[in-house]
């Protein structure tokens, strides 16, 4: 029963909206009804697996962390806020990594949410717009994602599973970063065709190809790449010297938005920087740099879980949008991400439990 509403889950989640609700309001309501569902789900459902002990001590670290902000800034709205959302996250992410099974099934209910989502906003670019309680302006149209830089961070994320289906994928994708002149794709592009090209050539040859990728690209895109830089300059600057004035609990989890207009500076007279272009640094920003140390430790378990597939390049390639991108704070985004987590999560575990098979046959 959960893998039928995950499947419902993954493909709505990045198309759904309803009129006269502000998208990011809407997403937020769908999330955690959607969570509700899945735990509905998971008591009609056998377990398929235990979580591993590790990952019980990153959710547990993560959700202690952010409590004892929640009561530093004493059950603040906003913070008291971000910490159900991300309660909600953590919850889902056990019952998919528990109860999920046989992950190749759910592929196609990714793709399919973002054909769609590339299907609409060809349609935008033809001035037809079906989001019709947006103001989105022309220009910055982004399918049903909310816009051009939002879409853009969803295909990089969702990537891996496109092109694990068919090559010809990176002819509409690149045609709308392009179009969009968002150019988010760049630094990922490589790392996913390494594994693709990887599977043909061998490891020394596939490395040779794309690293000369990686030069020709930089070398073509290097004026916007300096531009993009620079402009994330002007929030990553004022907000690593604020974590460095109050580094041991940070500012409250979910508050960057709100408290970024104090210090970060205009681009121009019509756009504010409301995010910190870094999910790295926004997440410390919010709970201080205890969150370093949690970061390092979650990555590194990671890697240690990493078997290639096309949701651990998925995630790979997550950990480096975040660097640059805002990838963590799109509720949009938010099922198709923990989902490819638990995923990548899944596979180990299956994984490890086929090796001690193994061992006690042996």
């Amino acid at each position: 029963m959960v893998n039928k509403v995950l499947k419902l889950i993954l493909l709505f989640s990045p198309i759904a909206y309803t009129s006269g609700v502000k998208l990011n309001t809407f997403d937020i309501d769908f999330f955690k009804i959607a969570t509700i569902g899945l735990f509905m789900a998971s008591l009609l459902d056998k377990p398929k697996r235990e979580i591993d002990r590790s990952i019980v001590y990153v959710i547990v670290s993560l959700l202690i962390l952010c409590f004892i902000g929640l009561y530093r800034y004493t059950f603040s709205n906003i913070v008291y806020l971000s910490f159900i959302n991300l309660s909600f996250a953590m919850f889902a992410l056990s019952i998919i990594i528990r109860y999920v099974d046989n992950i190749e099934q759910f592929y196609k209910y990714i793709i399919l949410a973002a054909a769609i989502n590339i299907a609409v906003f060809t349609l935008q670019r033809f001035d037809i717009f079906l989001i019709f309680n947006s103001d989105i302006k022309a220009g910055f149209e982004g399918g049903l994602i909310g816009n051009g830089p939002r879409l853009t961070s969803y295909l990089c994320i969702v990537l891996p599973i496109l092109l694990n289906q068919s090559i010809l994928w990176l002819i509409p994708l690149l045609a709308i970063s392009f179009i969009m002149k968002e150019y988010a794709i760049l630094p990922i592009l490589p790392i996913v065709l390494f594994f693709k090209v990887n599977r043909i050539l061998s490891r020394n040859l596939s490395i040779s190809i794309i690293v000369l990728s990686t030069i020709v690209l930089i070398t073509l895109f290097h004026n916007p790449i300096l531009s993009s830089l620079k402009i994330r300059w002007l929030t990553w600057e004022p907000t690593i010297k604020l974590i460095m004035k109050y580094p041991s609990m940070g500012y409250g989890l979910g508050t960057f938005p709100m408290l970024s207009q104090n210090f970060t500076r205009w681009i121009d007279k019509d756009v504010w920087i409301h995010s910190a272009y870094n999910s790295y640094l926004q997440f410390v920003f919010g709970i201080g740099l205890l969150g370093v140390a949690w970061i390092i430790y979650t990555l590194n378990l990671l890697k240690r879980m990493f078997i290639k597939s096309p949701e651990a390049i998925a995630v790979l390639g997550l950990t480096v949008l975040a660097l640059y991108e805002y990838p963590i704070e799109i509720p949009r985004l938010w099922f198709t991400i923990i989902s490819l987590i638990g995923f990548m999560i899944i596979r180990y575990i299956n994984r490890q439990g086929s090796k001690n098979v193994v061992m006690v046959f042996q």
